[in-house]
């Protein structure tokens, strides 16, 4: 992977850099002293160096020199700020490619959730998507482990609650309590009743887009 990497990142960035008018000779960056602008021949043939910078002549004692000090210069620029895009990029590589990987390893897990579960990961999970140049999710920038453990808690709460709600009521009293006006107790939060635990996970699913679609 790594060899990979390493190859793509030399590729893409000598392209990006060519593309955006770095001097080259083919696929190679960097100046010489053969280029056009630097060197040119008289009528004689005789070759004059320029600054292409300027595109003044070199006057000095020796213009060849000159001409390849300016050349030198460059390069060694160039080749600074090659390096240091290089690393950034290659970084960015190895990231994109963890990534994709944590999401074929994660696959196996995924496929195993319950809908229910399923879609509550895909919720989590829309916030930390990574996408190609053609807006594909790739990978996404977070632990997924770690979101799909943050479902489970959830999914534990909301059993806990159902299960208390589920409990029978307390037998209704007699006498001359009943005369007296009253109302069914509220759940907290206002929850309805529920008939069954997938009915709970539902609802609390429907509370997590209902707050998603608020923001």
């Amino acid at each position: 992977m790594m060899t990979d990497i390493k190859e793509r990142t030399i590729n893409d960035v000598v392209a990006a850099y060519i593309k955006q008018g770095a001097r080259h000779q083919g696929n190679r960056l960097g100046a010489s002293i053969n280029d056009a602008d630097v060197c040119k021949r008289d009528r004689d043939g005789v070759p004059r160096f320029y600054n292409p910078e300027t595109g003044r002549e070199f006057t000095g004692d020796n213009p060849r020199r000159q001409a390849q000090e300016w050349v030198d210069d460059y390069n060694r620029e160039l080749a600074d700020a090659f390096n240091r895009t290089c690393q950034e990029y290659s970084q960015r590589l190895l990231q994109e490619e963890g990534g994709r990987l944590a999401v074929i390893e994660f696959a196996p897990k995924y496929k195993a959730l319950d809908p229910v579960r399923r879609s509550m990961l895909d919720s989590l999970l829309e916030d930390y998507e990574v996408t190609d140049d053609d807006g594909n999710v790739v990978s996404y920038s977070c632990d997924l482990d770690k979101a799909l453990a943050a479902v489970n808690r959830q999914v534990a709460v909301i059993q806990r609650q159902y299960g208390q709600q589920a409990k029978p009521a307390p037998a209704a009293p007699t006498g001359p309590v009943l005369d007296t006006p009253s109302t069914a107790p509220q759940q907290s939060g206002g929850r309805p009743e529920f008939k069954s635990l997938a009915e709970a996970m539902e609802w609390e699913q429907d509370q997590i887009l209902q707050k998603r679609s608020n923001r």
